[in-house]
């Protein structure tokens, strides 16, 4: 059969070898920058899985901070209440025992 061909197929053969090699090259650029894409995406998702995690760090650190400064306020609070309760009782039996010595 191969004996049989017109020049002519030999033609339309090479057209489509052409258009097969045309279109590989295409798929290998089409490849590079699919490629070049995913890795520019990768390189942009690795920036910002950095940015949130430095993000997420500075919130911890302010997070300790401000759970150190309730504390310590707390303390003090309840130090000042403790305070202010054993005053009234000392005023207050001071003034009991006046009445009744007076």
């Amino acid at each position: 059969m191969a004996s049989t061909e017109t020049p002519h197929d030999e033609r339309h053969e090479d057209d489509d070898l052409i258009y097969l090699r045309s279109h590989l090259n295409t798929t290998n650029s089409d490849y590079f920058v699919v490629a070049n894409q995913r890795a520019n995406l990768s390189a942009e998702l690795a920036n910002r899985i950095e940015q949130t995690m430095s993000l997420v760090f500075i919130g911890s650190i302010i997070i300790v901070v401000v759970s150190i400064i309730i504390v310590i306020g707390s303390i003090i609070m309840f130090s000042f209440i403790y305070l202010v309760l054993i005053c009234s009782i000392m005023i207050g039996l001071w003034f009991l025992l006046s009445i009744l010595w007076g």
